[in-house]
């Protein structure tokens, strides 16, 4: 991070690395940083050396495919998502980035199709079953979003996963404009994993939209319990016991 800081360019930087072994540590470091200051060119740069080694790193596949999809060339993307699904190790995770090129695409049938093909061999990956469930409700199948999102529950090796996935389910309902089925899933998945206050916070503010006063109530008394120095909370109690919204009107 420090040479990073000095302004050196990925060439000077890349000098560092002799192995593959060491490339493979260092490109990627030195990919994430560089992006992480905005020096996209460097970043990139990086990035491409990594595609050079064989096999390739997975996440500069993956970084490269986006950035191509972005500009447009999706031929490009696809041929670097094909490169991925080759490769043994990494062959769920080209299906998975083939289905987000074509998702950038608006080819949203094509990337449904294409993670169905391959759900069975994804098993229990709940990675690639959330990614499943929100391309179908991009593509407009909102039942068959939520089904997809319900079939996480099945597989879920902890109550954290649980919890994430009727959030998702929350999630898939708001997006389609229900937003007391999804006040009515967040508090569902609040009640498993009673300290997290970024799920709390989705509760609020989406009970907020729904005009439930109950709900928003709860989730700012909880918060408030939790983040003791945020002074959003109280002021939120105090505008929600004198505000009247659509339920109590």
């Amino acid at each position: 991070a420090f040479l990073v800081a000095t302004g050196a360019g990925f060439g000077m930087l890349s000098t560092m690395a002799r192995t593959d072994a060491e490339k493979r540590l260092i490109y990627e470091q030195l990919s994430r940083e560089l992006e992480k200051q905005g020096r996209g060119k460097d970043a990139r740069q990086a990035d491409r050396a990594l595609l050079k080694l064989s096999p390739p790193v997975a996440t500069a596949v993956i970084r490269e495919a986006r950035r191509l999809a972005v500009e447009g060339d999706v031929i490009g993307a696809l041929a670097l998502a094909r490169r991925l699904a080759s490769e043994k190790e990494t062959s769920l995770a080209g299906i998975q980035l083939r289905a987000t090129i074509l998702g950038m695409a608006g080819r949203l049938e094509e990337a449904i199709a294409t993670l169905e093909s391959a759900a069975e061999a994804a098993g229990n990956d709940v990675g690639y079953h959330r990614q499943l469930a929100l391309a179908c409700q991009e593509a407009g199948l909102h039942d068959r979003a939520v089904a997809r999102a319900r079939h996480l529950r099945s597989f879920a090796a902890d109550v954290k996963e649980s919890a994430a996935a009727v959030e998702l389910e929350g999630d898939l309902e708001r997006k389609n404009g229900d937003r007391h089925t999804a006040v009515s899933r967040y508090r569902q998945a609040s009640a498993m994993v009673p300290d997290n206050a970024r799920l709390l916070e989705k509760l609020f503010f989406t009970a907020k939209e729904a005009g439930d006063r109950n709900s928003a109530i709860d989730a700012a008394g909880r918060l408030q319990q939790l983040q003791p120095t945020d002074s959003r909370w109280p002021q939120a109690l105090l505008e929600l016991g004198k505000k009247v919204l659509p339920d109590d009107m």
